[in-house]
């Protein structure tokens, strides 16, 4: 059984799914992105890989995120 510092611990995490739509050239440059939830909810578009980074952290750090 896992003691009470464990569960806390546990109760403070979760598993989320983001699915990553991408549309890419005949080399594999990212040409567009989309970050899509599990309930296939739109997250947002992003052109640039630095842009789906912001796009996830924000998506996880907000409330109820």
């Amino acid at each position: 059984m896992p003691g009470a510092s464990e569960g806390d611990r546990l109760a403070d995490r979760r598993h989320i799914t983001a699915i990553l739509r991408l549309l890419v050239d005949r080399h594999g440059d990212l040409v567009d992105g989309e970050l899509v939830d599990a309930e296939a909810r739109s997250r947002g578009h992003f052109l640039e890989w630095q842009e789906l980074t912001r796009m996830l952290r924000d998506w996880l750090r907000a409330p109820g995120g």
